[in-house]
């Protein structure tokens, strides 16, 4: 079961994923010409990077935890 925190954390980095991706189709490579998008994008990284890292450490755990 999911907690409260970790639903608002899907939910926002879904909503900064795809406000990225739109920002990156609408402007180009000019899009990293600026200070703060270079900042959007490093926060959607991250944040992907915490998905994937949440995920190997869950399933690191569970397999672990089958071992005798």
């Amino acid at each position: 079961m999911i907690g409260f925190l970790d639903f608002t954390n899907i939910i926002f980095t879904i909503i900064f994923i795809i406000e990225a991706t739109f920002k990156l189709i609408a402007y180009g490579n000019s899009y990293f010409e600026n200070a703060w998008n270079k900042f959007d994008f490093f926060v959607v990284v991250s944040s992907l990077m915490d998905f994937v890292l949440s995920a190997l450490d869950s399933s690191a755990l569970d397999s672990v935890k089958a071992l005798p």
